[in-house]
């Protein structure tokens, strides 16, 4: 935004070179518009009610300093959580199902810099580490629910697919007769 209002040539408008010089309100207005423009609505409405960018400009300073006061109070919760991520005596090894936690964690000891490594690259990398086991269980639950109509159909514990249901009512499209599918 500051890159964009000076561009602009409307900057003045928020940081006055000359306290003295009096900001047109064309010059106010545009810079105001420029701030606007550059928000995501739930800021945007904390700030409406701002008239000059000055004071919409120092809002969202103070908004960004509170902010980084919040991702810092995260950082330092998620850094306790994973030091304090321990298995204890009386677990085993699928109590505790260290893949889900250890694998990534140690791929980020030791391919990140954690001294430099922003919150939201840290919140990245692990939802990306999220989607791939979801994605992994979705299929092996597919892949269980497959096999175990598989079982029970070669068992007789299901009709075929369609779950034992009564097929009295169902119309074969090949005969015209009641009490079974085509494919049967």
């Amino acid at each position: 935004m500051k890159v964009f209002m000076k561009a602009q040539g409307v900057w003045g408008a928020v940081e006055q070179k000359d306290p003295e010089v009096t900001v047109d309100e064309r010059t106010v207005q545009v810079a105001l518009a420029a701030i606007y423009q550059g928000l995501p609505e739930d800021i945007l409405l904390t700030i409406a009610e701002k008239e000059t960018a000055k004071e919409a400009w120092e809002a969202i300073k103070t908004m960004s300093v509170e902010a980084e006061r919040v991702q810092e109070a995260k950082v330092q919760t998620l850094k306790g959580e994973f030091e304090s991520l321990t298995m204890k005596d009386t677990e085993n090894i699928d109590d505790f199902y260290p893949e889900k936690f250890l694998q990534i964690a140690s791929n980020i000891e030791q391919f990140g810099d954690m001294k430099v490594m922003m919150v939201e690259e840290l919140v990245g990398r692990l939802k990306a580490h999220e989607e791939r086991m979801k994605g992994k269980s979705e299929n092996t639950s597919g892949q269980l629910l497959l096999t175990q109509k598989w079982k029970a159909r070669a068992h007789g514990g299901l009709d075929g697919w369609n779950g034992g249901r009564d097929k009295s009512k169902i119309k074969c499209y090949n005969c015209n007769i009641f009490g079974h599918y085509a494919a049967e």
